[in-house]
């Protein structure tokens, strides 16, 4: 072969040969970045769940019994229906994540419950559907948390959880503390809270619940309390004064109330201060913020606190003397009837 020929050939097939190389080298880099690039997303991405996952743990509200200090907690962890709630070291998991909503104690889209017919002491809690249900309901009571429906207080029982009879102390713990958990510190928070973004109907029945709370906290002044619900006139029938109260620190007043515009202390002219009546015969389901009225000589009204076909009412209860005042107590239940003493004939609606 001819030098010159042979020249051509070594160069071409060395140029081949770089060409070759550089191409190897692109496609080596291009699988080390790629590596690289893969391996950062894994690890950002883990860094994120695990800081998604820490602030889910760190940002928790749970229920303490105070004189056991245990939490309340769902059962194995089975956040569902059915599934039984019981007591356990507080260790700030999710099954220990509690919302207290206006008479509901929630985990997740989950009511805490009372099971059978009729609440007793000896109805299990377990988790289920929330559905405004009288056995779901659970009153912050000056510390407590009361069923009206069976004035049964959530307890420790020995060492599980269930139902005594409230403000009962020898052998049942009834006190909870509410906390929030977050970056390992324990702030306390209020069994209910009023401050939140609440639709007005939300917050006639939150201030209603407020109202009940500190009526019932220990060494409450009743009388300071009463007088303020009646406009300074404490010793009357209050029932009126009460709903009038309610909506008057609501901020929805009456306007041409007895006193001062916004206290009317007849119970039988509170549906001329704005509302719609719906007879209790109707289809009409009573809602948070309505007012029930109920056909007792001279008339009688209460608070509808939670809504629903079994309703949850709260209101100032002259057949009930209060020891402090010498006047009427305060209330909580879900009676429609009184038997022949008188019953609810109409629910009063809120224009707002």
């Amino acid at each position: 072969m001819h030098k010159s020929n042979f020249r051509q050939i070594k160069k071409r097939t060395y140029s081949n040969n770089s060409v070759l190389g550089n191409n190897f080298r692109v496609i080596f880099y291009k699988k080390l970045l790629l590596m690289v690039a893969t391996s950062l997303l894994i690890i950002i991405g883990f860094g994120t769940y695990s800081s998604l996952a820490d602030n889910t743990l760190n940002n928790l509200n749970f229920l303490i019994n105070n004189q056991s200090k245990l939490c309340l907690d769902v059962k194995n962890d089975l956040i569902k229906n059915n599934t039984p709630v019981d007591l356990a070291s507080c260790n700030h998991t999710s099954a220990q994540n509690w919302s207290i909503n206006l008479g509901f104690v929630k985990n997740n889209n989950y009511c805490l419950t009372f099971t059978g017919q009729k609440i007793t002491v000896s109805s299990k809690v377990i988790l289920d559907t929330c559905q405004n249900l009288a056995n779901q309901v659970l009153l912050p009571t000056g510390g407590r948390l009361e069923n009206p429906a069976s004035n049964l207080c959530l307890s420790q029982i020995k060492n599980n959880l269930g139902l005594a009879k409230c403000f009962s102390t020898n052998k049942s713990f009834q006190n909870w503390s509410y906390y929030n958990f977050k970056n390992d510190r324990s702030v306390t928070l209020s069994l209910i809270n009023c401050s939140i973004n609440l639709s007005p109907n939300q917050k006639l029945a939150c201030m209603t619940m407020m109202a009940w709370n500190n009526w019932n906290q220990p060494n409450s002044n009743h009388y300071n309390l009463l007088t303020q619900y009646t406009d300074n006139n404490a010793y009357e029938e209050w029932c009126a004064d009460f709903v009038s109260y309610i909506y008057f620190v609501s901020g929805h007043p009456f306007t041409n109330g007895e006193r001062n515009n916004w206290d009317e202390y007849n119970a039988n002219n509170i549906m001329y201060q704005g509302f719609t009546l719906h007879q209790a015969n109707s289809s009409y389901v009573p809602q948070a913020g309505d007012v029930a009225f109920f056909d007792y000589p001279g008339g009688h009204v209460e608070m509808v606190a939670i809504g629903g076909k079994t309703p949850t009412f709260i209101y100032g209860d002259s057949a009930t003397i209060d020891s402090q005042t010498g006047n009427g107590d305060m209330a909580a239940n879900n009676l429609l009837s009184d038997g022949n003493l008188g019953q609810v004939t109409y629910y009063l609606s809120p224009i707002l």
